[in-house]
């Protein structure tokens, strides 16, 4: 029997616990604002403050929960619940070098390391190298919360190797998220011996020479408004962002997969539908406009970063449509009980709850990886969920015509949102308005001609 255990009632509920977390973040962040400074001088930048810190705590506390799930079999909402307790504990990260400075604060820069180096500071947990370039308090905070959350599975399980693996993971996830300059530097060549052997000034070289290709650079101050100062260190930090957003979008995945039952039962139902196809279609008809016009560079040809820039991408649509289909499934709950529809809700393989923590989940993911990729697509986004809450609203969703017209749309900026992303520019060209007409236009289609034809036949199944 195990002598620790993680309390059920740790989980107050979705909204409550994001509140919980984002309030320890808020704290945290007003501390660094008074310990850290930038290299000149600078606070952090917006983009830093509202997504990179929040994003990184919760990879954190999703990461820990995971694996305290997986390898303790302790539920996930209980280990979310008791993890995001330890975060007030790091506030003594940014105090330990305020406090050693005499409240004046120190200069933190990106952390210039070979190789080498980044393993060394995995397997210490933050400790070594001592001139790694990261503040005392900072590598004390690692190794502490590293060293606790190792410690906390070796008290649930007793087992030598799930503690390894607990330690391993979570400094790696940790590490890895501040050493956006060193890993671009060996990115490309990943097994070519003199990435791993760098000197310092030859990381942040490399790391320039590989973002000046990628996605983060090209119209930088177009697509990027915040961007305020020199275009490299703009680049590197909406890097890190980035590279912090997908690594928490795929340890959502993959909590959803290891955690959730039917789970397979609801994906079919989220995806299967024409509506999946018709997104998969406006995703095309902006790919046909990237390609088709010419001077535009299609995403995937600029390098590594346009490749993560991609797979954000992705996880954005599969997290945007995941909560639009559950929104509409709410909004219908009653008469699809009344119609026993054959939808998860009804079947009872999803609770309510989980329903709406999912939706929200899938909603601010996309706001924030949108936010990752340019004002642009997060425009766009906001545009695709606006419109959707409207089909849902009380007052439009009993106007057909109204509600034809939201998901026409819907559609267009969709397509438009393709094209922000794969062009990689901010201009709206003659080609891109044609696209985006085209997609309106074949909603029109499908909600005017289609659908009613499709309720007559076989009946609305959702």
């Amino acid at each position: 029997m195990s002598m620790f255990t993680i309390p059920k009632r740790s989980w107050p509920g979705f909204e409550s616990w994001l509140s919980a977390l984002l309030a320890s973040v808020a704290v945290f962040e007003l501390l660094a604002l008074l310990a850290w400074r930038m290299e000149d001088g600078r606070v952090f930048d917006f983009t830093t403050a509202i997504i990179t810190i929040p994003a990184g705590a919760l990879l954190f506390v999703v990461t820990a929960s995971f694996l305290w799930g997986v390898l303790t079999k302790t539920a996930f909402q209980d280990a979310l619940g008791w993890s995001a307790r330890l975060l007030p504990f790091f506030w003594a990260v940014p105090l330990i070098d305020l406090i050693r400075t005499f409240g004046s604060g120190i200069v933190i820069g990106p952390p210039q390391l070979s190789g080498v180096q980044v393993l060394q500071l995995i397997g210490t947990a933050g400790l070594l190298p001592v001139n790694s370039g990261i503040s005392i308090g900072i590598r004390l905070g690692i190794f502490a919360g590293v060293l606790g959350i190792a410690v906390v599975t070796w008290a649930m399980t007793r087992s030598v190797w799930k503690t390894i693996v607990t330690g391993v993971v979570m400094s790696s996830v940790v590490i890895k998220s501040l050493l956006t300059l060193s890993l671009l530097a060996i990115w490309r060549m990943p097994f070519r011996a003199d990435g791993w052997m760098a000197l310092p000034f030859e990381v942040p070289r490399r790391a320039i020479n590989e973002m000046s290709k990628g996605y983060w650079w090209d119209q930088l101050y177009q697509r990027f408004p915040t961007a305020i100062d020199g275009q490299a260190e703009i680049a590197l930090r909406l890097v890190e962002s980035a590279t912090i957003v997908t690594a928490l979008g795929l340890f959502l995945v993959a909590a959803y997969l290891v955690f959730q039952k039917a789970r397979w039962s609801i994906l079919h139902h989220v995806y299967r539908a024409w509506t999946t196809f018709d997104v998969g279609l406006y995703v095309g008809f902006g790919l046909i406009a990237v390609f088709s016009q010419g001077g535009l560079r299609p995403l995937g040809s600029g390098g590594s970063t346009c490749l993560l820039a991609g797979l954000l991408f992705l996880l954005l649509l599969i997290f945007l449509r995941f909560s639009m289909v559950l929104r509409r499934d709410l909004a219908q709950l009653e008469a699809d009980e009344r119609g026993q529809v054959n939808q998860p809700i009804v079947r009872g393989e999803l609770s309510l709850e989980s329903a709406k923590a999912y939706a929200k989940t899938g909603e601010w993911f996309a706001l924030v990886a949108a936010w990752a990729l340019g004002w642009p697509v997060f425009a766009s986004v906001l545009v695709i969920l606006a419109c959707s809450y409207m089909t849902r609203h009380k007052f439009w969703s009993q106007q057909s015509h109204a509600v034809t017209i939201f998901r026409a749309l819907g559609a267009g900026a969709i397509a438009l949102l393709t094209v922000f992303v794969l062009s990689q520019d901010a201009t709206v060209s003659e080609l891109a308005i044609a696209v985006i007409i085209v997609a309106a236009l074949h909603r029109f289609f499908i909600e005017w001609l289609w659908v009613p034809r499709l309720r007559k036949g076989v009946g609305s199944k959702g």
